[in-house]
């Protein structure tokens, strides 16, 4: 569902998301995204997904116990998307 900008600011202004007011309040969340809109959400386990983000061309991507350089220079948001499909796993090599 796509919103006209108006509305999106008007949304981000009436929120308390960026005036930090909820910072270390229990029970709320933070904003990861950086007040981007996310277009795509890839979850393979806990603590491991990718982001697909409309201002920014790289996302987010995390992943437990990786290093933050093998995250960074190897792992991309397709190689998220790929070990959700069923069809790449069982290919003969």
């Amino acid at each position: 569902m796509f919103w006209p900008m108006r509305m999106l600011n008007w949304l981000v202004a009436a929120s308390n998301i960026l005036t930090g007011k909820n910072k270390k309040v229990l029970g709320m969340m933070k904003d990861e995204a950086g007040g981007n809109i996310i277009l795509e959400f890839v979850g393979t386990r806990a603590k491991c997904y990718a982001t697909k983000v409309l201002q920014d061309k790289e996302g987010m991507k995390k992943a437990k116990e990786v290093k933050k350089q093998v995250i960074h220079e190897s792992l991309h948001f397709d190689h998220y998307k790929d070990c959700l499909s069923w069809h790449n796993l069982h290919d003969p090599i």
